[in-house]
């Protein structure tokens, strides 16, 4: 899961879209919305209930490109567990 403050994530849409203030604020407060009714609908849970997450990343305090790279390496990491691959370390259960 990605998390930012609220501030953060209006200054990435500006900066990463050319947005308004007033136009990246109402992205926010739709998406906010959907993914709340979507996580209800789908998985019958509260979207920000963290013990349905593997991995939670700030990107208000970590640069928004580390994020993706240390999600990318994770999720590669975790398709080999469930593939089964010997090489990758196994602590935990998948």
């Amino acid at each position: 899961m990605l998390v930012a403050d609220y501030e953060s994530r209006v200054a990435f849409l500006q900066e990463h879209y050319n947005l308004p203030r007033s136009e990246a604020e109402k992205i926010i407060r739709e998406k906010e919305r959907e993914r709340a009714s979507i996580a209800s609908k789908l998985f019958d849970t509260d979207i920000n209930a963290l013990n349905y997450c593997h991995m939670v990343l700030n990107t208000g305090l970590t640069p928004f490109e580390t994020a993706v790279d240390i999600a990318t390496d994770f999720v590669e990491r975790f398709l080999k567990l469930l593939d089964g691959d010997k090489g990758a370390p196994r602590q935990g259960r998948p």
